[in-house]
């Protein structure tokens, strides 16, 4: 049973290493789409005791704003991003997943639902 464990948690391991650039490239110019520009893209930081953290570049790339430090609608338009480069990357998709978002432009203004419809 150890064993087992061990070799499925690296390749879990593998499988996060292998996709995150491309999940984190897509997401990236979803996020940028959706915040009208606000951010430039996403970025995977080392936070020291809690490991890997995700964080958005605001444009000009030289503040980084951490998830925590995002706002409810923002931090709903990073999951709508991610959600979407996921789903970008399964061509042809492979399994049927449902894409299921409840109320997910209620926090966005006017500008950014827009951006997102579209």
């Amino acid at each position: 049973m150890k064993l087992a464990g061990l070799v499925l948690q690296r390749a879990v391991e593998r499988y996060r290493e292998k996709i995150r650039g491309p999940v984190l490239s897509i997401a990236g110019e979803f996020f940028r789409e959706l915040t009208l520009n606000s951010f430039a893209g996403l970025r995977v930081e080392d936070d020291g005791d809690k490991g890997p953290v995700l964080v958005g570049l605001r444009s000009g790339g030289r503040d980084v704003v951490p998830v925590d430090g995002m706002s409810e609608g923002t931090c709903d338009q990073l999951y709508l991003a991610l959600r979407l480069a996921s789903l970008t990357l399964e061509s042809p998709p492979r399994s049927h997943l449902p894409f299921i978002v409840d109320d997910i432009l209620v926090q966005f203004d006017d500008e950014r639902s827009a951006a997102a419809l579209k």
